[in-house]
């Protein structure tokens, strides 16, 4: 598929909607509410039991960790040291399943086995690249051998029998010359051992998840649920800012989401649980 820019991007969506696909009503309990740990991690690091019971109290079904070996420095180091089985149980115990995992490039790029052995250790099913270790400042050419290290990754996440996924941020969503760094990562990454994760949060720079599943059908596995009041970088409960949710699950299903997961801020988590539990 040849990538477009912005503009055009917008244009082509606009020109496409008269095909979109019909409006289903989806209550999104059809997927396990989730919530990422990482905006839990300090209070989560301090008292992982309570923490995953007020999770679950909350209305959230499922939690994406943070890999606490990669992710020690960052508020999990307390975490790391639960033994693997004792902290899948806490988890269980807690009412709630945990089939995602955050990772680093640094772990994979040096401690790759280990990394699948803690996957399969949890319970794990999918496996997702949290960052590509380079920012929007570096050039193609520096995306593009990334995209190779990312699809070897995946190769090796995948022939250990684990989904691979790639999470995105906002500067994916810049321009190098007059190419948009994500659809050069759609273009280079091996779609057969590298899925995505797409982070809702850009709707704050104008683009929506539901146009990206229906473009990209299959693609993507999972999601990081967050709202946007349309001002600033303003964060809102999902289902109190701009983001089009019924249209975003209708399309989730032919982006082929598995899995999402709420990442906002802590005081917004029960009313963001509340929404999803009751949308339909």
């Amino acid at each position: 598929m040849k990538t477009i820019n912005r503009r055009k991007f917008m244009g082509t969506v606009a020109a496409g909607a008269a095909m979109a696909i019909p409006f289903r009503p989806r209550r999104s309990t059809d997927l396990a509410i989730g919530v990422q740990t990482w905006v839990v991690r300090e209070e989560f690091a301090k008292d992982p039991a309570s923490t995953l019971a007020k999770l679950r109290k909350q209305g959230y079904q499922s939690i994406e960790m943070c890999s606490p070996a990669g992710y020690s420095r960052y508020g999990f180091g307390p975490i790391a040291e639960i033994a693997t089985p004792d902290l899948k149980a806490m988890i269980a115990d807690a009412g709630l399943s945990c089939f995602s995992s955050h990772f680093t490039s640094a772990e994979l790029r040096e401690n790759l086995a280990q990394s699948i052995e803690f996957a399969h250790a949890l319970g794990l099913t999918q496996m997702v690249l949290s960052h590509p270790g380079i920012g929007a400042d570096s050039s193609m050419d520096d995306w593009k051998r990334v995209s190779e290290d990312i699809s070897n990754w995946g190769r090796t996440v995948t022939d250990a029998g684990l989904l691979f996924a790639y999470h995105n941020h906002n500067f994916e969503f810049e321009e190098v010359g007059d190419r948009l760094i994500y659809d050069v990562l759609l273009e280079e990454l091996d779609l057969a051992v590298v899925r995505l994760q797409f982070q809702v949060w850009v709707v704050s720079v104008g683009y929506h998840a539901a146009d990206y599943f229906r473009l990209h059908p299959g693609r993507f596995i999972s999601a990081h649920l967050s709202d946007y009041s349309g001002e600033g970088t303003e964060q809102m409960p999902i289902g109190a800012g701009v983001v089009d949710w019924p249209a975003f699950f209708e399309a989730g299903k032919v982006g082929g989401l598995q899995n999402i997961f709420v990442e906002v801020d802590q005081d917004l988590l029960p009313a963001s649980a509340e929404y999803l539990a009751g949308l339909g």
